[in-house]
């Protein structure tokens, strides 16, 4: 007897995914992609995203590699997900937590115009609808709601290395790039200052040590830069920490910065 071949839909998280997302039919998304990031060590995260995302929404699901082993690979083009060649980004990969410094040179390499990223240690359990409708004229960016509040902004140094008319030091509201929206024409100089923010970071310490959680802070640089904070919107809504991960990983303000 042929043994039927595994997919995403076997796993034992399947009863538990559809409980919390009680999904009563799939919702086809067009225009937009959802993209994401992923090495070996979070593949497993990356199942449960993508699961969430399939037994709700008909969505393009786009992942780059940046180490993924080759069986890996293979069960994600078997579940009609897209996966990049190796994805090496212009930036110092030896560096602590490059994977997270990279986002933007991620987002701004999206085969979708307009790209929904969504970080791979995610789940979707909310309506994905919603969230498009608020970056139609504009990008969005979500709050965060780690408890850590003045320990994700950015340390007063930044500004002096990377002077902002009207910032002598970073303020509220806190930002959280796990989830955001950008259409990549539209919002292409913000992805450019994005990307020069991280690529200044790389080349000198004062600036990467100035800079909070990485790509979130120079995220935060390039919206202060551009008098863009507003699309940072405050809604638990759409980015929220597990209560798992508050309980294994709590927030704390040390070790955010290197």
């Amino acid at each position: 007897m042929k043994m039927r071949k595994k997919t995403i839909y076997d796993y034992p998280f399947e009863k538990k995914l559809n409980e919390i997302l009680r999904v009563e039919e799939i919702i086809k998304i067009e225009d937009y992609g959802i993209i994401t990031a992923c090495n070996k060590s979070h593949f497993i995260g990356l199942q449960f995203l993508i699961y969430s995302i399939k037994i709700k929404y008909d969505i393009k699901i786009f992942v780059f590699d940046i180490g993924m082993t080759e069986n890996q690979i293979n069960y994600l083009k078997n579940n009609n997900v897209i996966v990049s060649e190796r994805f090496v980004p212009p930036i110092d990969v030896g560096k602590y937590y490059w994977e997270a410094w990279a986002k933007p040179f991620y987002t701004i390499n999206s085969p979708f115009k307009k790209s929904i990223w969504i970080d791979s240690d995610a789940i979707v359990t909310g309506n994905l609808q919603d969230l498009i409708e608020l970056s139609k004229d504009k990008p969005l960016f979500t709050q965060d709601h780690s408890g850590v509040g003045d320990g994700t902004l950015n340390a007063k140094h930044l500004y002096k290395e990377l002077p902002i008319n009207g910032f002598e030091q970073d303020c509220q509201p806190y930002i959280n790039t796990g989830v955001y929206i950008v259409d990549l024409e539209r919002d292409k100089k913000l992805l450019l200052t994005w990307c020069y923010c991280v690529t200044q970071a790389m080349m000198n310490q004062n600036i990467s040590c100035s800079i909070s959680c990485w790509d979130q802070g120079a995220c935060k640089w390039a919206l202060q830069k551009l008098k863009m904070t507003d699309t940072i919107i405050s809604d638990v809504t759409f980015n929220y920490p597990a209560l798992s991960r508050q309980r294994v990983l709590p927030a704390t303000p040390s070790g955010i910065r290197t």
